[in-house]
């Protein structure tokens, strides 16, 4: 199984306004920091959660179809739609699935890969990556994701511009109760 993004999302989780006024730090200062910091947030929790914050378009690639009728789970979420499931058949032949005959993504929550009543999953050829599916996946707007995604993606990003080492020398740390993994956390059972 192979994932590929290919496309960027067209907006971040949060402005770089919010950012400041969260961090307290003056306009037009640390610019570039602030940027990368925000990426790296937005990685990490997504990587955390198996998410896709902003919409992009994605590419899943699998050597075969599960046996039978079985669900196939896509490995992110939101699901906004699937665009193409395309294959290579028997005879090496590459051909598309008819989306009709999928059950579509609804709502956040992940996504198995079903075929409707009555359908059954294509024979590929045995070999690797004979199954590409590309889909969208990702929340539509900043005010569709969960406030809670926000907030750890804040709070990453105002303790990494606080701590820009990766060791503190002469004081005791430890992560806050309901820190950035509880909240995490939470939304990962939420989602599942």
């Amino acid at each position: 199984m192979h994932l590929e993004k290919l496309t960027e999302p067209g907006f971040n989780s949060v402005t770089l306004a919010r950012l400041r006024n969260n961090s307290n730090i003056p306009p037009g200062q640390d610019e570039d920091f602030l940027i990368e910091a925000l990426k790296s947030a937005e990685d990490y929790v997504e990587r955390y959660l198996e998410c896709t914050i902003g919409i992009a378009e994605w590419r899943l690639t699998l050597d075969s179809f599960p046996p039978a009728n079985e669900p196939l789970l896509i490995p992110l979420w939101p699901i906004r739609n699937v665009i193409l499931i395309a294959y290579l058949d028997s005879q090496s032949v590459r051909q598309e699935l008819d989306l009709n005959q999928i059950v579509p993504p609804k709502g956040n929550d992940r996504y198995h890969l079903k075929l409707k009543s009555g359908f059954t999953w294509p024979t590929t050829l045995c070999e690797p990556n004979a199954v590409e599916i590309d889909f969208t996946a990702g929340f539509a707007t900043q005010a569709k994701i969960p406030g809670t995604m926000t907030q750890a993606i804040r709070m990453l990003v105002s303790h990494w511009y606080e701590n820009r080492e990766a060791v503190l020398t002469g004081t005791v740390s430890k992560e806050i109760e309901l820190g950035v993994s509880s909240m995490l956390s939470m939304l990962e059972t939420e989602y599942d």
